[in-house]
């Protein structure tokens, strides 16, 4: 593949220095008629001019090697606060690879003339107004292995199956649009790819997800998918992120998530009983929402929850537990994971509370019921925070609970919990946060606690 890019290259860069000689377009031309149909109302593309004698030293633009006629390979425009439709003159820079209009104010459709980049390895879209459906002809790049479409007004009544031909693709992000309908099973397909994420979908997750082989990061959050985690997502072996959040997913987390000592975050959140498309959603989505990758892997959910511990402490790197009484309930970043019945029993006789990188555990505000399960193994070292505020859990506490060393967070507040308060908790010396308020527990003997460096609210 890459010695077909280069040969690629070559007759491009000959075509350029040819039409250099003939006086015919050039990239210079390509980028001055692109610039002249813009609207640069701060002046950053003041050095696109037409006296400059190397268009290759203009601003975002990246050329070939001397020797190559100065064919443009790379154009990254990325937050110049550009408006305006996508010039259609860019695809005349055929030996462009990488481009990058994200974070601007373009709008309009996807023009079709980019399918004529052959050689592009790199579409980053994200974070404008473009709107109308996605172009079929973009099929066409076969060679491209980032598509970042996140954040536009993109509508069709389902995904768009053409992308399903990118077979190199590494990165596919088309969140934060007005796609609708199911996720296809042809989503299956991409044997590199290694990131997906899609939202504003109904239906089942497809079992065929589970073939992405190279997948390390799936965000299927903020969809009204329903029915059950596929079995088929235990051979995703390389996955590092799963995000679930804000679904309507029914079952027991599987088997399978405490199988993957490489998971990093996994968040499963609003999925049972809470409704969260109730309020109309925005014309555009707003540019202050980031990709939930950047959130995710701030916040461990749902997949690490073996030992009930509480997932605020995602942020914490040292755990000092201060409880303090009343605490008002935590703010969330990501939702948890609601599931019902004994599924902190459950999910603690898998391992989930062993996987040696988990960060983060966030079930709060579900429907969550049983025990909070006490760990007979090692338990995960990195984890920091624990959530399982807002939800039905009872008993009393087990002092396995100590053995989080890394927590930082624990917050059990607004549950059932009873009996006496286990003095382990004196040993989590990083614990900086413990709220175990709205509960049944006994008074608290704060000697039985030690030296810890925490205040304790229980009441």
């Amino acid at each position: 593949m890459r010695l077909l890019q280069l040969l690629l290259l070559l007759a491009v860069a000959a075509g350029a220095a040819g039409a250099a000689g003939s006086g015919t377009d050039t990239d210079a031309d390509a980028l001055l008629a692109a610039k002249a149909a813009l609207s640069d109302p701060t002046g950053a593309l003041a050095s696109w001019d037409a006296a400059s004698s190397d268009h290759c030293t203009w601003a975002g633009v990246t050329c070939a090697p001397r020797g190559s006629g100065g064919v443009v390979v790379g154009l990254d425009v990325s937050g110049l606060n550009l408006s305006g439709a996508l010039p259609p003159a860019l695809s005349r820079l055929r030996g462009l690879q990488r481009l990058s209009v994200a974070a601007n104010g373009f709008y309009g459709p996807i023009p079709r003339s980019l399918a004529r980049l052959q050689l592009l390895v790199h579409l980053n879209l994200s974070n404008n107004a473009f709107n109308s459906s996605f172009p079929p002809a973009l099929a066409r790049l076969r060679a491209l292995r980032v598509l970042d479409l996140y954040n536009n007004n993109l509508t069709s009544a389902t995904l768009p199956l053409e992308v399903t031909h990118m077979t190199m693709l590494r990165h596919l992000h088309l969140g934060g649009n007005f796609f609708s309908g199911e996720i296809p099973p042809e989503y299956g397909r991409w044997p590199r790819l290694q990131y997906l994420a899609v939202n504003g979908l109904t239906g089942s997750i497809p079992s065929e997800l589970g073939y992405l082989k190279s997948l390390s990061s799936l965000d299927l959050s903020n969809n009204a998918l329903t029915g059950e985690i596929p079995a088929s997502f235990s051979e995703l072996k390389n996955l590092t992120l799963l995000n679930l959040f804000r679904n309507k997913l029914r079952g027991d987390i599987p088997d399978f998530v405490g199988d993957l000592p490489a998971s990093r975050c996994c968040s499963c959140g609003e999925q049972l009983h809470r409704r969260c498309a109730t309020q109309p959603r925005p014309q555009r989505p707003p540019p202050a929402a980031r990709p939930l990758v950047e959130q995710a892997h701030r916040h461990a959910a749902a997949g690490a929850l073996r030992r009930g511990q509480p997932a605020d402490a995602h942020r914490a790197r040292q755990l000092l537990v201060r409880c303090r009484p009343r605490l008002t309930r935590p703010v969330q970043v990501l939702e948890p994971c609601p599931s019902r019945g004994e599924l902190l029993e459950w999910l603690n006789s898998k391992g989930l509370f062993e996987l040696p990188k988990l960060t983060q555990v966030e079930l709060q505000d579900n429907l969550l019921t049983g025990n909070f399960p006490a760990v007979i193994g090692a338990a995960a070292p990195n984890l920091g925070e624990i959530s399982l505020s807002n939800n039905q859990l009872t008993g009393a506490l087990p002092a396995s609970l100590g053995n989080f060393s890394g927590v930082q967070k624990l917050l059990l507040d607004q549950n059932a919990f009873s009996g006496a308060i286990p003095p382990e908790i004196g040993r989590l010396q990083q614990l900086s946060k413990a709220d175990l308020s709205s509960n049944k527990f006994e008074e608290v003997c704060h000697r039985r606690l030690g030296n810890a460096g925490f205040s304790l609210t229980w009441t």
